[in-house]
């Protein structure tokens, strides 16, 4: 198995899916029915991630 190294923590990896497991977790608390919309809590140095793994999240 190939380690590919990105810098960026693993929950910002796509490691089970298509999606990293930060925006499997966002599509799980999707349903505004069911839930609020989540309050994310980031590091500012992982902000432009966040920003950038939120804005593709429906793909």
């Amino acid at each position: 198995m190939a380690i590919i190294e990105t810098g960026n923590p693993k929950q910002f990896l796509a490691l089970t899916d298509t999606r990293t497991m930060f925006q499997l977790t966002v599509l799980r608390v999707k349903d505004r029915l069911h839930f609020a919309a989540p309050l994310i809590a980031a590091s500012a140095a992982h902000a432009n991630i966040v920003r950038d793994q939120l804005a593709d999240w429906s793909n």
